[in-house]
């Protein structure tokens, strides 16, 4: 990061602690407090085969064990802990462990093949992973064999008993327990909090956020919601993602918030999870409350949930409005990895607020709309979104990336675009950085790229999102192939099985070309390729091989 930008943070962290965003406040701490505050609340996680219940009493006790036996394996604070776990009691003890050391958390999608998780735990210079032994069709056991050299790494977890060697079992953790410090040397500022998203880059990226970023963040749930900040809580997402960190790792414990975390997506699950435990407040990506409405249609009853919040991808108008049909109200909100929410509308908003824009900058965010040139637009005018706020971000774990994304204020450039009327409603209307958003999932089109040039039977290629319904965009892949080569979509699928990628990465569907269209300069004109997607039919018709 350029000296200026650094200086740029610098003012903004003194401004933010004057206005009482920050304080001298560490996420260890706030769980130290929010246990004995509200040890009865619970955390329920649901899976298609069983129901875990603990109190949040009871989850810190554990914790506490743990995390002396991570200072009994060397672990202080500083170092690295990876958690590749699906939502889990599990996942809740080792997160507050971790930041009962000042270790800084490093959640990792379940769903990562080997290529892209040891990429991350080898960036990140991971000292520790916990995973399971097993999840779905994938054995971690023989990840592990192709992570291949990974010298910081030191310790790996098995939530399992059955462990291959040199792995701990997670159950001997607690034999491991030694005295732990009582007051571990961090501050509030330092980084607690690892997130690597794809962008634009092949490969993912690192995002890192303080005790103060998350702690912000995490409070501004209240803001959001009003009244409902402490009501029982639906959680569908992965732990991976932000949205699955604060719901049922940190406002819990904030917020004394009820939550029933889902292992894996299943609406009637989710449906019989939300009555049986009165959870009224829920949130995720428009897919899962599209399969919620027709759940709800279909059986003839009346939702237990009354809120819904979604976000990071397109949000349909006629699904927000499905939605306050039956009584749930949608609250859509505006945010990224990098910069968790910007902007939200309220459950008190009318609907055509709630369901044509991404709502009003959350105190303390400020947003900027400007043009090519890094020139404010006039108002209503479209540009790229810049922001800035106290959950912003502190900066990439490659700092070589930071100079891309912040201006010489500290403004992060989003590589959204949008435009703000003059009330101050943002509405978010495309994007300047060639990334795929399916499901919530940040899909480098680079890197989708990068993987289908390795096939023998392709001379070049390019990846465009096909807009969707119910994910929000699908991966396309517009191909070229070299002289007599043939290829189609079951071999596709198996090419991308064979490259160790998160399954949401392959295409889902394949246009061959005889030439890709490009512009004057010879880049692909990747706005062709949309614009050819926008001419055909109906896109769910077109589509092979239906929901993964």
């Amino acid at each position: 990061m350029r000296c200026d930008t650094v200086a740029a943070r610098q003012r903004l962290r003194r401004r933010w602690y004057a206005e009482g965003w920050y304080a001298d406040r560490t996420v260890g701490r706030c769980l130290v407090e929010g246990a004995s505050s509200f040890a009865n609340r619970t955390l329920t996680v649901v899976s298609a085969t069983e129901r875990r219940t603990a109190t949040l009493g009871e989850l810190h006790v554990e914790a506490q064990v743990i995390a002396g036996a991570l200072h009994h394996l060397g672990l202080a604070a500083g170092d690295v802990l990876a958690l590749q776990l699906p939502s889990s009691l599990e996942a809740s003890i080792a997160y507050q462990a971790a930041s009962l050391l000042g270790l800084v958390v490093l959640p990792i999608l379940h769903t990562y093949g080997a290529a892209e998780t040891s990429f991350i735990l080898r960036e990140s210079q991971a000292r520790a992973l916990v995973i399971p032994r097993r999840w779905r069709s994938t054995d971690y056991a023989e990840s592990l064999n192709a992570f291949g050299v990974l010298p910081e790494l030191r310790h790996v977890v098995m939530v399992d008993d059955d462990v291959p060697s040199g792995v701990i079992p997670w159950r001997r953790l607690r034999d491991l327990a030694r005295p732990r410090p009582a007051d571990p040397r961090v501050g509030a500022d330092d980084v607690h909090l690892l997130v690597y998203t794809s962008g634009t880059t092949a490969s993912p990226k690192g995002v890192q956020h303080t005790h103060n970023s998350i702690l912000h963040e995490a409070r501004s749930w209240a803001r959001i919601v009003g009244s409902d900040a402490s009501a029982d809580f639906l959680q569908p997402g992965p732990l991976a993602n932000m949205s699955g960190i604060l719901a049922s790792l940190l406002r819990p414990y904030l917020l004394g918030q009820q939550t029933v975390a889902l292992v894996d997506w299943n609406v009637d699950i989710a449906d019989r999870a939300a009555r049986t435990h009165q959870a009224v407040v829920g949130s995720g990506v428009p897919f899962f409350l599209d399969t919620l409405l027709q759940h709800w249609s279909h059986a003839v009853v009346r939702p237990a949930l009354r809120t819904w919040v979604t976000g990071g991808a397109s949000v349909s108008p006629d699904l927000v409005a499905a939605a306050d049909a039956v009584g749930v109200s949608v609250v859509r909100s505006y945010g990224s990895t990098e910069h968790p929410t910007v902007t939200a509308s309220t459950p008190q908003d009318p609907l055509a607020t709630r369901a044509t824009t991404d709502g009003r900058q959350i105190a303390g965010c400020e947003v900027r709309i400007v043009d090519d040139a890094g020139l404010d637009v006039h108002p209503g005018g479209t540009g790229e979104i810049l922001t800035i706020g106290p959950e912003q971000f502190i900066g990439y774990r490659d700092s070589s990336l930071d100079a891309l994304c912040f201006d010489d204020q500290g403004w992060f450039r989003t590589g959204d675009l949008g435009h703000v009327d003059r009330t101050g409603l943002l509405t978010v209307t495309g994007r300047k950085k060639d990334i795929i958003i399916r499901g919530g999932t940040n899909i480098s089109a680079r890197e989708v790229e990068e993987i289908l040039d390795l096939h023998p039977s392709i001379a070049t290629a390019a990846v465009v999102g096909a807009p969707d319904d119910r994910y929000g965009e699908r991966v396309v892949a517009f191909v070229v192939l070299h002289p007599g080569a043939a290829l189609d979509l079951s071999e596709l699928r198996r090419h991308f099985r064979a490259s160790g990628v998160d399954r949401h990465k392959t295409p889902e569907r394949l246009e061959l070309l005889a030439a890709l269209p490009r512009t004057e300069s010879g880049k692909v004109s990747k706005h062709e390729l949309r614009e050819r997607l926008l001419r055909q039919a109906q896109s769910a018709a077109l589509f092979d091989g239906g929901d993964r």
